[in-house]
């Protein structure tokens, strides 16, 4: 399967690309073969050697493919022509608003795609459509006033996003008052993975105060590792060893913040941290981004 999504409504793009990784995850079971190429850094003969070789051990295969429409793919697309009919290859071919030389290499790889999608910002009417309809898949509760409003002021659907999620948790004047001038780095740590609603709050406060959110990424990322040691750990009634260099304190309060939470919950939370942070490395996207997207993605079962 050869699928190509691209368009200036990154956000909307990135969506269906999760949609696709999800689904390739279901399939895929435990194990999950994916990589993750950037047309315009990467050696690509990499891929070309993935194109042609199938492995016996992980017939399974997802490939996601940014800037892809440019001519670096150029020499790629012989290689991957055997791919178009394939169900268990898939390759994703992922790019930004088109220019005319992107348009060219469209019109070339549409002869082998299985699927397209392109994904233009919208404006007027269909806009707010989408906002509302962006909302209500949230559970949030919005009024014609805020649509029109929230419409007017934003230039892009992540920009749209944000502005939902700071409604749901109850505009800035309830913010302030719920979390305070206070709120801090290791509020956030505690929250993300047991409140989102409160977790939203303070990392939207965190970042109107100008925390780093590459910072705050790294924090939290490190917080899912220890969550899922302290909690198999406490599964297996075992003390954390001393040799993994968690200190006895953190170790206490997260195995209080892992009671609630199942192992497989908690090792749900690190691969998705996993599969951001790759993202974030390779320019797909930003830690805020990131780690909204977490919060507010599918309910982590």
């Amino acid at each position: 399967m050869i699928y190509a999504i691209y368009g200036s409504d990154t956000y909307r793009g990135w969506k269906k690309l999760n949609q696709i990784i999800e689904a390739y995850r279901a399939k895929a079971g435990a194990y999950i073969d994916l990589h993750w190429f950037d047309a315009k850094v990467d050696n690509l003969e990499e891929l070309k050697a993935m194109m042609d070789v199938q492995s016996l051990f992980t017939p399974k295969k997802l490939v996601v493919v940014r800037n892809a429409l440019s001519e670096e793919m150029t020499h790629i697309f012989d290689h991957a022509k055997g791919w178009k009919d394939a169900k268990d290859q898939h390759l994703v071919l992922v790019h930004e608003a088109l220019d005319a030389a992107s348009k060219k290499q469209l019109k070339v790889w549409e002869k082998v795609l299985t699927q397209s999608q392109e994904f233009e910002q919208f404006e007027g009417a269909k806009k707010e459509a989408w906002i509302r309809s962006e909302a209500m898949e949230r559970g949030v509760s919005l009024m014609p006033d805020q649509v029109r409003s929230l419409a007017a002021s934003v230039s892009d659907s992540w920009a749209a996003v944000q502005g939902i999620e700071k409604i749901a948790v109850g505009g800035e004047t309830e913010q302030a008052a719920s979390f305070g001038p206070s709120a801090s780095v290791f509020d956030l740590g505690d929250a993300f993975f047991t409140d989102k609603k409160r977790a939203l709050g303070i990392l939207h406060r965190l970042l109107e105060k100008g925390e780093d959110e590459f910072g705050l990424f790294s924090y939290l990322v490190n917080r899912s590792r220890v969550l899922v040691v302290v909690k198999q750990c406490a599964e297996q009634h075992k003390a954390v060893p001393s040799w993994l260099g968690i200190h006895p304190f953190v170790a206490k309060k997260t195995e209080s913040l892992a009671r609630g939470l199942s192992l497989a919950q908690c090792g749900a939370f690190m691969s998705r941290f996993f599969e951001e942070d790759g993202r974030i490395k390779i320019g797909l996207s930003q830690p805020k981004e990131s780690m909204i997207r977490i919060l507010t993605g599918e309910e982590i079962r």
